[in-house]
C-alpha cells in the first residue's frame, strides 16, 4: 500500500478517522484497496462509505460486446457483498452506485460524505493507456482535500 503525495498527509495515530471512502471500480485491482479499507475502518471503529462510479460509455470496448446494465448490476453486487464483509468484522458500512466521471465522483463523494481517507486501488497501465485514459488514482489524489490512499493491484 503506498500514499502518494498530495497536500495532506495519511492520518497519523493521532488523528481520528471517522469516515473512510473506499472507491472500487468492483474489478480485481480493487480487491486489495477493499481489504485495506475495511482493515482501517475496523482498527480506527470509523464508518466505511463503498462508492462505486459508472462511468459513461465514451470509448467502445475493443474485443467484447459491453452490457452497460450487466456491469451496473455487477458493480452494484459487488460493493453490497463488501458492505456485508465490512459489517462481518464489525464495520458499519453503507455502499452507493454513483454514475459519472470516475474521478470527479469519487473528489465529490469525498467532500460531501467528509471523508477523512480515501483508498483506491490503481492497476498497471501502459504509458499510451494512462495518456489516452488518464489515471483515476492521480486525478483524486491531486484533487482531494483529505489524504488518499492508493493501493496497488
Amino acid at each position: 500500500m503506498e500514499t502518494l503525495p498530495n497536500a495532506n498527509p495519511t492520518p497519523t495515530p493521532a488523528q481520528t478517522v471517522r469516515h473512510v471512502l473506499l472507491a472500487t471500480d468492483a474489478g480485481a485491482a480493487s480487491a486489495r484497496a477493499a481489504d485495506a479499507a475495511i482493515d482501517m475502518a475496523a482498527e480506527q471503529q470509523a464508518v466505511l462509505l463503498i462508492l462505486s462510479v459508472v462511468p459513461p460509455d465514451r470509448l467502445p470496448h475493443l474485443g467484447h460486446l459491453h452490457d452497460p446494465e450487466a456491469a451496473r448490476e455487477r458493480r452494484d453486487r459487488t460493493i453490497r457483498d463488501l458492505a456485508r464483509l465490512a459489517a462481518s468484522r464489525g464495520v458499519t458500512a453503507a455502499s452507493v452506485l454513483w454514475y459519472g466521471d470516475p474521478a470527479e465522483a469519487i473528489l465529490e463523494a469525498a467532500r460531501t460524505q467528509r471523508a477523512d481517507v480515501v483508498v483506491l486501488g490503481s492497476r498497471k497501465r501502459t504509458d499510451l493507456g494512462r495518456i489516452l485514459l488518464g489515471s483515476v488514482s492521480s486525478h483524486v489524489v491531486e484533487g482531494a482535500t483529505c489524504p488518499v490512499v492508493v493501493v496497488p493491484a
